[in-house]
């Protein structure tokens, strides 16, 4: 079934229920059931829910919830009021007045409440209304850009295990180990060598051997000093540069690395002074090399009071192993051992200076760059024909590493790019349900995100806000001429408290106006033009589960078991076959508005990694979170997975 199929079965299929739920709502006593060759029958009393109001959102005095007055009024012109109900309680009534009013208290959970109402006249006429409204103890701010008091705290939680910071694999690049190597691997080391290797004597240092000066019989002599001075005679070389081993440690990232056969050429000057007699100056060409340089140390990690991680290298130690310096023929014997001895010392000093260096300033910034490459920021675009833009701005409000783990917190703000109305900044914004993240396990997956229903809930609002629920002019089903909707409330997602392990995705007040051919609605025993006219609102909860999808699409909502629908008419003209045309659509009820609602629940973006900025000649540069498996933990879903 494609997106759109889906959308047009769900409008119509609710639609058709509302139909369906006129004419199978039990009847006062004495009344008759409607006949397919007669006039349609008496549309009842006029009833009508004045508190709350449509598209309330109240305040409860806790998180447990609170009372809630429900009142209003049924009237008919001509038949008393007989019989009168609201919220689940039977209202009294006089009998013989053709108006009664109500006001009676609802207890009110967290999140979305349907409260329902009706009334019946002498003449058996009946009505129903429905009303839903959003009650919470707190939201967030209705905020059209970054705020403090909009955006969700631990919104979303991820954390890296051993194989997502280093699988030991760094020909498939999806570990953080892997990624920094690409950083290094092909890095020119040349420039980080200095020209000169090694002097001495050298007390003024200006890079030369010093000269020295004797008073001889009849003139002053000028020589260098005995020693030496090398400097390179061409690039610097390597066999390999491996990063061995990445590993998480309280308080940051331990490593390992290597690179094979370092080497570089040589040009070595050699003065002996002969006082008066001159000096001798000799040159030759060499080499110094070693087997390996292994390199071993620590990246202390941690998070800013701007929200920016910060990165220092900690006791990096570079060891030169088998090192070994070949000098040319030509020089002086008697000083040999004192340049080998020089370059050996100098050498080392200087690989471990450069070495140091390039691995703190190549991981470290690699290392902050992958951790802001996982905020999530930027537009998301919700697919037609909800087509609506969000904003998504987030930061870090937690980085923690252990032993073989790191964590991080991401605080999470959804906005619409463009209200379909202009916000008022003293109203609600998203629900706020709050919550602490899962205390995670050991499950044999590379990465865990834990997921806050305030993020969820954050992404119904901004959607809702943006209009994604107002569709106007959407064709509908089978030979529909037309299809309007607009969404008076947020959907809202909600624990279910008799399963855990599901949610309960609660949408009210969504008024919806149609109109289409029966006949060509699929119903052969409906004569061919007949029009079916239906104006009214629908509330609905709908339980569920969310469920892994592919790296593409990350997760979804995937509905199980009846949803409960609501249904009030308000205008309903040109059948007489209500409960066929009802019927024809109702099985089409559970996943098509399941599918509508997960157009938007599976807008929240899941972390993707554009390598570019950390190893451009990355083969593959995008690296996203695949999801294996997900769980419910409190307010949050677990989603378990790995990058690829």
């Amino acid at each position: 079934m494609n997106e759109r199929h889906a959308i047009r079965l769900a409008l119509v299929a609710l639609l058709a229920l509302a139909v369906a739920a006129c004419s199978d709502e039990p009847t006062a006593p004495g009344s008759q059931g409607e006949d397919e060759g007669s006039p349609s029958p008496s549309p009842g009393p006029a009833l009508a829910i004045a508190e709350p109001e449509l598209g309330a959102m109240l305040d409860l005095p806790s998180a447990t919830g609170g009372p809630v007055a429900v009142s209003g009024q049924a009237c008919d012109p001509v038949n008393p009021i007989v019989a009168l109900r609201a919220a689940g309680s039977d209202v009294p009534v006089s009998g013989d007045a053709l108006c009664e009013s109500f006001d009676v208290t609802q207890t009110a959970g967290w999140g979305m409440t349907i409260v329902g109402a009706m009334a019946a006249t002498s003449a058996a006429d009946t009505s129903f209304a429905v009303r839903s409204y959003l009650a919470a103890d707190r939201y967030f701010a209705a905020a059209g850009e970054p705020s403090a008091d909009a955006r969700a705290e631990r919104g979303a939680v991820l954390r890296l295990g051993a194989s997502a910071l280093d699988d030991g694999d760094r020909e498939d690049v999806d570990d953080l180990a892997t990624i920094l190597w690409w950083s290094l691997k092909d890095r020119d080391f040349d420039p980080l060598v200095p020209d000169l290797l090694a002097v001495d004597p050298d007390v003024d240092g200006d890079g030369f051997v010093d000269l020295t000066s004797h008073d001889c019989l009849l003139w002053t002599e000028v020589n260098h000093r005995t020693g030496y001075r090398v400097t390179k005679n061409g690039p610097f070389t390597h066999g390999g540069f491996q990063l061995g081993r990445l590993a998480a440690v309280p308080g940051g990232l331990e490593f390992e690395m290597e690179m094979s056969r370092p080497e570089v050429p040589l040009y070595i000057r050699q003065y002996q002074d002969l006082a008066c007699l001159g000096e001798i100056a000799v040159s030759a060409d060499g080499a110094v090399r070693a087997e390996r340089l292994v390199g071993n140390g620590r990246f202390l990690v941690s998070l800013g009071a701007d929200g920016t991680p910060e990165v220092e290298a900690d006791g990096i130690v570079i060891d030169v192993q088998s090192l070994v310096v070949d000098l040319g023929d030509g020089l002086l014997d008697e000083l040999i051992e004192e340049v080998i001895d020089g370059v050996k010392n100098e050498f080392e000093a200087q690989v471990e200076t450069m070495l140091a260096g390039a691995l703190e300033e190549e991981l470290g910034p690699g290392l902050v760059t992958f951790l802001d490459e996982l905020e999530l920021d930027g537009p998301i675009e919700l697919p037609a024909p909800l087509a609506a833009a969000l904003i998504v701005d987030s930061q870090l409000d937690g980085l923690t590493f252990g032993d073989g783990h790191a964590e991080l917190g991401l605080a999470m703000q959804l906005y619409p790019e463009t209200p379909r109305a202009p916000l008022d900044p003293t109203g609600h914004g998203a629900v706020f349900g709050g919550g602490e993240p899962p205390v995670f396990q050991e499950t044999g997956h590379g990465v865990a995100l834990a997921l806050k229903d305030d993020v969820l809930n954050q992404v119904l609002w901004a959607a809702w806000q943006a209009g994604a629920f107002d569709l106007q002019e959407l064709p509908g089903l089978a030979g529909s001429d037309d299809v309007t909707t607009f969404a008076a409330l947020p959907p809202v997602v909600m624990p279910d408290p008799g399963e855990p392990a599901r949610v309960v995705i609660g949408w009210g007040d969504l008024r919806i106006e149609a109109a289409f051919d029966a006949a060509a609605a699929g119903d052969a025993g409906l004569n061919a033009g007949r029009r079916v006219d239906v104006e009214g609102y629908i509330s609905a909860l709908i339980g569920g589960s969310i469920v892994g999808g592919s790296a593409a699409a990350g997760f979804r909502f995937e509905g199980s078991g009846e949803p409960e629908v609501h249904v009030q008419i308000d205008s309903f003209e040109g059948s007489r076959q209500r409960t066929t045309v009802g019927r024809l659509f109702e099985d089409y009820l559970q996943t098509t508005l399941v599918e509508f609602l997960g157009e938007a629940v599976g807008a929240v973006p899941l972390p993707q990694l554009d390598l570019t900025a950390i190893a451009p000649d990355v083969p593959d540069p995008r690296l996203a979170l695949r999801i294996a498996a997900v769980e419910r933990h409190g307010r949050y879903h677990l989603l378990l997975g790995d990058l690829e």
